[in-house]
């Protein structure tokens, strides 16, 4: 992930990548999900449960912030400590049908934004299971995923144990990062791309298209991303910024990972169309704070 320099002291942001099951994976595993970034892992020979020849990997997550501020916001301590992750990861990652179910505790951390405890973060965003979706995969170089995805905007991941730097950086703050809807995949030599359909910055309205082409060479990832609500949406609440969420991005990411350097810059273009006649007069009561 990209990394900004952190303004938040950080005595503490471990990761446990734990694993837990019925019997010992004997072979290497597949690629497991979320994705991590630089030198963060999952453990190299999880536990998994055969299950009718397929089998399902259960990983577990443990973090923890410790931190320190001056200038704090009014109302919130300028000190803390609390539980950044305490999550179960049950997945299928292999075969036509494949799966994967977050659930548990976390704090999304962010620079510039007052500090809020991890349950009372989690009930305010996704809810206690953040990310589940089912993937349909006839071939390696086709798709189709349905359910709670992450989204395609931007660089930086959802959750603090897949990012370097656990405070993002400043285009963090104008991106979503999960979504629901469904999104088709496709590869074709050194070109993937995807394509999607969602509820945008979670609104439960599904009126978002975002596109993704990146070009893969060795090391060297560039990507192209354009996401778009269709129509305006007036809902509003502290996971569906209704600013945002009416919004266009563009992105130009590119990524080098090396054996020895990670180097991840981005480029992001939002525009915001007038909103006042298309929310506030014509359909204030569908907005919600």
């Amino acid at each position: 992930m990209i990394d900004p320099i952190s303004l938040l002291a950080r005595a503490l942001a471990g990761a446990a990548l734990l694993g837990a099951g019925a019997a010992a994976a004997q072979d290497a595993p597949p690629p497991l999900l979320p994705g991590l970034s630089g030198p963060i892992s999952y453990n190299p020979k999880p536990l998994s449960v055969d299950l009718g020849g397929s089998k399902i990997y259960i990983s577990g997550i443990a973090s923890g912030f410790v931190g320190t501020q001056s200038n704090t916001t009014p109302g919130v301590a300028s000190s803390f400590a609390d539980v950044s992750n305490a999550q179960v990861i049950i997945q299928k990652p292999e075969g036509v049908f494949q799966f994967l179910v977050q659930a548990g505790l976390y704090r999304h951390e962010t620079l510039g934004l007052p500090y809020a405890r991890a349950a009372t973060f989690t009930d305010a965003t996704y809810g206690p299971v953040p990310q589940a979706w089912v993937k349909i995969a006839p071939s390696s170089a086709f798709n189709v995923q349905a359910g709670i995805l992450p989204a395609m905007i931007g660089l930086e991941a959802p959750f603090s144990f897949q990012n370097l730097n656990i405070e993002r950086g400043v285009l963090w703050g104008q991106e979503n990062v999960l979504t629901r809807g469904v999104q088709a995949n496709v590869t074709a030599g050194k070109i993937t791309a995807g394509l999607a359909l969602t509820d945008g910055f979670f609104s439960g309205k599904f009126n978002w298209l975002s596109g993704i082409v990146s070009y893969v060479d060795g090391p060297h990832t560039l990507s192209l991303v354009l996401a778009a609500a269709l129509d305006r949406n007036a809902r509003s609440t502290f996971s569906t910024p209704v600013v945002q969420n009416n919004s266009t991005m563009f992105n130009v990411i590119y990524s080098y990972a090396g054996e020895k350097w990670l180097v991840q810059p981005y480029f992001q273009y939002a525009r915001v169309p007038d909103l006042a006649g298309h929310l506030w007069h014509v359909r204030p009561s569908s907005a919600r704070q």
